[in-house]
């Protein structure tokens, strides 16, 4: 632990705390290399635990992405047995702390058969030494292909951050761009992932610009996104700033620090009063909804600028309308097969306005304010 930050008892106690309030906490956990100046880089004892590849220039090639150095970063040799024992002996020092789990850095950046036996054991020693069942791995894995991604839930990592998924919402939401496209996007990792429930939807992150800077600012366009991100079957995850509306403005006297250290600023804890509170309201929207929570997703309605669908759960429905236009749109959309729990008759509540809406004929009839969304 950083001496500046405090010791091992003060991050023990942190862990303490948060579970004492029902909270989780995860540690970033870089495998894939070391930092410039760190002692084992000038060992002679240790001059095969590291790569000498170079810098990745071709991210696309996946032996020089495995192999290569990230900006210089001296790139650890995981086929190495000192070195894989010494990355599992670190996993277990944090979490002899009493953590819950591990954001595993730049997983497409460590050679692929590493991570199966990694997984396994950690989550071996989880439950055997320490009681835990639940121990949680979520990796990033940098990649538009949702398949490259998914092959890594299939070795035992229980999630990822849909960076596929992150792409196209910035695309389309942030730009005004087709809705179907994000639907297509969306439906293709609910068939392709493994376990698409627990992979985890983002909006911005610490490599990528932030979602009100790439939207121009535009705060309804944030929330627009936000409403999507809290009603799909995804776990929704929060950089730091997002909650306030932070953009990647620079701050007073820093105007020439460029990207991306505009994404990683000082946080702004006052920001957007209404961004806050909206997001106050769908948090509390989806944790009060077994059916956004834990339903399955089926489309029912998609074109150019609103896109519809349900999340069927065996007790309960809920149907999600986003308009994605900058104009007022009108929607009569057929109930589904999958819409069990939903006819002709049952009044539907819009959950963040509270106005009903009476199915007619098994059709829903919907009015959409522009960049809006109708949570039923």
């Amino acid at each position: 632990v950083d001496g500046r930050l405090g010791e091992m008892d003060t991050f023990k106690e942190l862990v303490d705390k948060a579970h004492e309030k029902g909270l989780k906490v995860l540690l970033d956990l870089p495998l894939n290399h070391v930092a410039w100046e760190h002692p084992f880089r000038n060992d002679p004892d240790k001059a095969d635990w590291f790569h000498n590849c170079g810098d990745v220039k071709n991210w696309d090639d996946p032996k020089e992405a495995e192999c290569g150095s990230i900006f210089g970063l001296p790139d650890l040799a995981q086929e190495n047995p000192e070195v894989y024992n010494y990355l599992v002996d670190v996993s277990k020092f944090w979490m002899r702390t009493g953590i819950d789990g591990f954001r595993l850095d730049a997983v497409k950046n460590i050679n692929f058969d590493f991570w199966p036996q990694y997984n396994k054991d950690i989550h071996e020693f989880a439950r055997d030494e320490l009681g835990k069942n639940d121990f949680f791995l979520i990796g990033e894995c940098f990649d538009t292909r949702t398949d490259k991604v998914n092959s890594y839930q299939q070795n035992d990592m229980d999630s990822l951050f849909d960076y596929p998924l992150k792409f196209t919402a910035h695309e389309v939401l942030a730009h005004g761009g087709n809705m179907g496209e994000l639907a297509r996007v969306l439906d293709e990792g609910n068939r392709v992932y493994q376990s698409p429930e627990l992979m985890s939807g983002f909006l911005d992150s610490h490599d990528t610009q932030r979602f009100l800077s790439a939207a121009g600012g535009d705060k309804e366009r944030l929330s627009l996104a936000l409403d999507f991100l809290f009603t799909i079957n995804r776990v929704p995850s929060l950089y730091y700033g997002t909650e306030t509306g932070m953009d990647a403005t620079p701050p007073p006297g820093q105007e020439n620090i460029g990207w991306p250290a505009t994404s990683r600023k000082d946080m702004e804890f006052e920001g957007s009063p209404e961004v806050r509170a909206h997001l106050t309201e769908l948090s509390r929207i989806r944790n009060g909804s077994e059916a956004l929570k834990h339903g399955s997703l089926k489309e029912m309605w998609v074109d150019e600028k609103v896109f519809a669908f349900g999340r069927n759960h065996p007790d309960q429905e809920a149907v999600v309308f986003l308009n994605n236009g900058d104009s007022h749109e009108s929607r009569q959309v057929p109930l589904r097969p999958e819409n069990r729990l939903i006819a002709s008759g049952t009044v539907l509540v819009d959950a963040l306005s509270g106005q009903e809406v009476t199915v007619t004929d098994g059709k829903i009839s919907v009015e959409l304010a522009p960049k809006s969304a109708r949570i039923f």
